[in-house]
């Protein structure tokens, strides 16, 4: 079975265990709604169609274009893509295929590129000390790892190209991935039978170890602190996401979040969590299988203090123009809403702002 319906599994058997409804049983798909497909603008809302599961942001520098991992939940081929901010268009940047790998980008021993296809999921940008700009991207197609790219180009010329890898653990199931400058990362593994949720942290000098103190049911989006010194991760069934200090995995804060997908930086160095109600509207198994549509689920882009204080709203949903939102950040005047499901993202006007990048701590 492929890493991510086992990670289907593990979500199905949670769901009974927490309440979640049966929204993974055959007689509540029966009587979910169809998805819809408009993709029509609501005043300051805007839906951006054509992608396929845009999970993950990374924006690029100078605010004009923003990397998408598109996501594929049985595995299957997608495609890492950029979406230009100035005209909206969708351009596929990675489907698979590059090399050699480059020394210090990733495992030397890393056996080469997916050949064909990617399966992308959470991704990470972060500049290197030779100044290069790094890529890495949870992957699942073929083999499950952390792929390395270096990001090239500018304005309307931007790319990526393949540079390395990291292969995961044994049993290893990943779902996010966040960025040192010299390559190391840290990544939630979701869960497997034989190696409970957790994160890990991976240097190139000794590989991949369990973060202490991080264990959880089902571990979603990680981000590093400002400083690298501490570091959040989501645990989405028990609806929290933890603050904790990097050399010891003692948990410093802690918050309760519906179900919390990813994490961003926002302005103001305030933390963006993207939520959404697991409970409401149609099963992500039919959400994931859609080609067109939103997934709707009521969800809300969360902002709060570095300790995880002082919640605020940025904004909320759950409509066939946008659901069941997987990251939110902020480039300029606008809100960018991803989805895990459906075939769209969503700009949202929020008047004047300022940048916020993933991992730019």
């Amino acid at each position: 079975m492929d890493r991510m319906l086992r990670c289907l599994a593990v979500m199905a058997a949670l769901s009974l265990g927490f309440g979640f409804m049966g929204l993974w049983s055959t007689s509540a798909l029966a009587a979910e709604p169809a998805i819809p497909t408009d993709c029509m603008a609501e005043g300051p809302l805007r839906p951006v169609c054509g992608f396929r599961g845009p999970e993950d942001f990374a924006i690029l520098p100078g605010a004009g274009a923003v990397l998408v991992s598109e996501f594929h939940i049985d595995g299957q081929p997608s495609a890492i893509s950029l979406l230009d901010l100035r005209t909206s268009a969708r351009r596929v940047l990675y489907e698979g295929g590059g090399g050699p790998a480059r020394p210090g980008w990733g495992d030397p021993a890393c056996p080469g590129p997916v050949a064909r296809g990617v399966s992308p999921h959470g991704i990470s940008m972060r500049r290197r000390p030779d100044g290069a700009l790094m890529l890495a991207a949870v992957q699942h197609a073929g083999r499950e790892s952390v792929e390395f790219f270096e990001v090239l180009g500018a304005k309307d010329s931007w790319r990526i190209e393949w540079r390395g890898c990291v292969l995961a653990m044994p049993s290893g199931s990943f779902n996010d991935v966040d960025l040192f400058a010299d390559g190391g990362f840290i990544v939630s593994h979701t869960g497997a039978a034989d190696r409970p949720a957790a994160v890990y942290r991976w240097r190139a000098a000794d590989g991949f170890k369990e973060i202490p103190g991080t264990r959880g049911t089902y571990i979603n989006g990680v981000l590093l602190a400002p400083g690298d010194r501490q570091f959040y991760a989501n645990d989405t069934p028990e609806n929290e996401t933890r603050l904790f200090d990097l050399a010891t995995g003692r948990r410093l804060a802690a918050v309760k979040v519906s179900s919390p997908d990813n994490l961003a930086w926002g302005p103001g160095g305030r933390l963006l969590i993207a939520s959404f109600d697991m409970a409401a509207g149609p099963s992500f198994p039919d959400c994931f299988k859609a080609d067109r549509g939103a997934c709707v689920k009521p969800y809300r882009i969360l902002s709060f203090t570095k300790t995880l204080t002082n919640r605020q709203v940025v904004h909320e949903g759950g409509s066939a123009l946008m659901g069941a939102s997987s990251i939110g950040v902020i480039s300029g005047d606008e809100l960018l809403v991803g989805s895990a499901g459906g075939d769209r993202l969503l700009r949202v006007y929020l008047g004047r702002g300022s940048l916020v990048q993933k991992g730019s701590n």
